[in-house]
């Protein structure tokens, strides 16, 4: 029973162990940042926040600092919260965070969330941050030692140039920093737009092997051979429709020769028609001449 019991509070505090070691876990890529959340009007005043090396949050609680609009006060900024880093420089970040806990000024609890863009401090020598190019995309960048711009006019500049492309800004970067917060250049990344894109997919995807069958040359000679006999069956078919009805000839000949016999038989009767005709005349004819002979005996007497 002993044991079962030291087994497990072995495992319980192996448990715990595994939960804190995996919440101190460091951030894989830790940067420096700080976040401001500035009112806007009536809005109430949060206190500053910046990123711990576990890559979390934390409202700042030593510095009474709620809202800074210099870039040379959030510059110094940075220096009072990582005096161990080397921090040269300042940039906007490129996208916005979503971060919660946010302390009202005045007040112990810290329960709102909202989305910033935080500040980059940078450290060391100036690197630029490498942007990744997925297919279809181009990577550009425009430099130019006389324009000393801000973040926000370098991002318009760049999606300017991908607009004029017929593409869209994906990702961009600062080139060659020229003072506190400020640039001589930009890299970017253009893409094209979903709508092209996809459409730009489905025509060069391939079919579907398991959804269409792959014709080869003998399947299209087989398929032509079967159109040519369907073809010929409804010609055939046309043809018996359209073909007057042949009569038989063995009939046809039968019937002439009926034909001919009843003819014949007509002419016999009126044959014999005649030759009565011709008898009767010849009767006639004969009365006549007796008839003459028995006058001229009478007279002569």
């Amino acid at each position: 029973m002993l044991t079962i019991c030291q087994s497990v509070v072995v495992f319980c505090i192996v448990l715990g162990i595994a939960f804190k070691v995996e919440a101190d876990v460091p951030a894989s890529h830790f940067e420096p940042q700080v976040a401001m959340l500035c009112p806007k009007g009536d809005q109430n005043t949060y206190r500053s926040q910046y990123m711990l090396d576990s890559g979390r949050w934390t409202t700042d609680l030593t510095h009474k600092v709620s809202c800074y609009r210099d870039k040379l006060d959030i510059l110094d900024y940075c220096k009072k919260i990582y005096p161990k880093h080397d921090i040269r420089n300042i940039v906007e970040s490129s996208n916005y965070v979503k971060i919660s806990n946010w302390c009202k000024v005045g007040h112990s609890k810290c329960k709102h969330t909202d989305w910033v863009k935080p500040y980059r401090c940078l450290e060391g020598p100036f690197q630029s941050d490498a942007l990744l190019v997925p297919e279809h995309c181009v990577f550009d960048h425009i430099h130019n030692q006389s324009k000393c711009w801000e973040y926000e006019r370098w991002n318009q500049t760049a999606a300017q140039s991908c607009s004029e492309r017929d593409l869209s800004l994906r990702s961009f970067a600062m080139l060659l920093p020229c003072g506190i917060s400020l640039f001589a250049g930009v890299e970017f990344v253009c893409c094209p737009m979903k709508d092209k894109l996809q459409a730009k997919e489905n025509i060069l995807n391939p079919i579907p092997m398991n959804k269409f069958r792959q014709f080869s040359n003998e399947d299209v000679e087989e398929l032509d051979d079967e159109d040519d006999a369907s073809i010929d069956d409804d010609d055939d078919d046309e043809s018996e429709i359209k073909k007057p009805a042949v009569p038989n000839t063995k009939d046809t000949k039968q019937d002439e020769e009926d034909d001919d016999t009843d003819d014949e038989d007509d002419d016999d009767d009126d044959d014999d028609d005649n030759n009565n005709e011709d008898d009767m005349d010849e009767d006639e004819e004969e009365d006549e001449d007796d008839a003459r002979s028995d006058g001229d005996g009478g007279d002569s007497e």
